[in-house]
């Protein structure tokens, strides 16, 4: 399936309205900008991982280990070549996030980071990590990651970049995160202003760290009584070992944070909720729903939105702009699937 060959920017007010419980939030009134991918160099597969830099272009990875520079309108620029198991070379790109003016992208199968500059050109390499990394943020000093959680360990650990080595781990992973790990975008983690802020899958607490002190840690307890979080007690890691489909339905039962992202002044966290069948490997997700939660800097929801499931928005494929959010969703054409990078900004 290859992305077709044509671009529409189109600029849409978007007021999205819910029947809110309290009255003291209100409706998120988005901007959308849309973009469609183009193929102007060389037809690629579907991208996994992306990231809108600095400068307004796109950098993505498909699922071929391809890397691709986009520009601000669509087209490709580039295609990143440094490929090998050698220093500053990449063997198996999987999540890319904006730094500086350039890029990292973690390597699952290496176990390391490599920093692009603007140009396309690596010039740093991080070793030192002892777990698959699930999402991750950059700043000067530290690069901050979200793992895989087991029962009652961390899930956060922070990587100095001076000594090459994890230095800090956060976090204490309760029994139904882990089943939510079987999403691939459980939890969120992010950079606002000087704080290091993330969410574990399964609960709206927005745990604060301060990146001059990684030692002040604070927590913000949110709840909606719309977004619903179940509580497991039996042995996660027992029960997808040996009923792997219970276990999905488990955690399809429940509500699920999946991201959480910069948006100018505000933080926007994203998540699944409602419920899903799951039987002979089919899952009907007719009564799932996708939300959006908008908090001010003072860690406060003053927006929400609710809208049905759509299984061509991924969940991975969102990135931080510098003005705001960006995500992938996959539209369907006349003869094949355009690739739509959506902009969502907040006025």
């Amino acid at each position: 399936m290859t992305l077709r060959n044509t671009l529409i920017i189109l600029i849409l007010p978007i007021i999205y309205s819910c029947n809110f419980k309290n009255s003291n939030i209100s409706t998120i009134d988005f901007k959308k900008t849309e973009i469609i991918l183009r193929e102007n160099l060389n037809p690629i597969s579907p991208i996994i991982s992306f990231s809108m830099l600095k400068d307004g272009t796109f950098v993505g990875i498909t699922e071929t280990r391809e890397i691709v520079h986009y520009s601000s309108s669509g087209e490709q620029l580039n295609f990143i070549s440094n490929f090998g198991q050698g220093e500053k070379e990449v063997y198996s790109p999987h999540i890319i996030k904006s730094y500086k003016d350039g890029y990292i992208i973690w390597d699952k199968d290496l176990l390391k980071m490599i920093e692009y500059n603007n140009l396309d050109e690596p010039i740093n390499e991080y070793n030192g990590f002892d777990h698959a990394v699930k999402d991750f943020v950059v700043d000067k000093n530290y690069i901050y990651t979200y793992i895989s959680p087991l029962p009652s360990k961390p899930f956060i650990q922070i990587y100095d970049k001076t000594s090459n080595k994890i230095i800090e781990s956060l976090g204490n992973a309760e029994n139904e995160q882990v089943l939510a790990n079987l999403n691939v975008c459980a939890g969120g983690i992010s950079l606002f202003n000087d704080t290091m802020i993330f969410l574990s899958s399964t609960s709206l607490n927005v745990f604060q760290v301060n990146t001059k002190n990684i030692n002040d840690i604070k927590v913000k307890l949110l709840n909606d009584e719309s977004i619903v979080f179940n509580k497991f007690d039996g042995n996660p890691v027992d029960l997808i070992n040996t009923e792997i489909q219970k276990a999905i339905q488990i955690s399809l039962n429940s509500s699920i944070v999946t991201g959480v992202y910069k948006l100018n002044d505000k933080i926007l966290i994203k998540g699944e909720t409602g419920i899903a069948e799951v039987e002979r490997g089919n899952v009907d997700l007719s009564n799932r729903y996708s939300f959006m939660l908008l908090l001010n800097e003072d860690y406060k929801i003053v927006g929400k939105y609710f809208e049905k499931y759509d299984v061509n928005i991924l969940c991975k494929l969102w990135s931080e702009g510098p003005n705001e959010v960006a995500r992938i969703v996959r539209k369907e054409g006349e003869d094949e699937y355009n690739y739509v990078i959506e902009l969502l900004s907040y006025e």
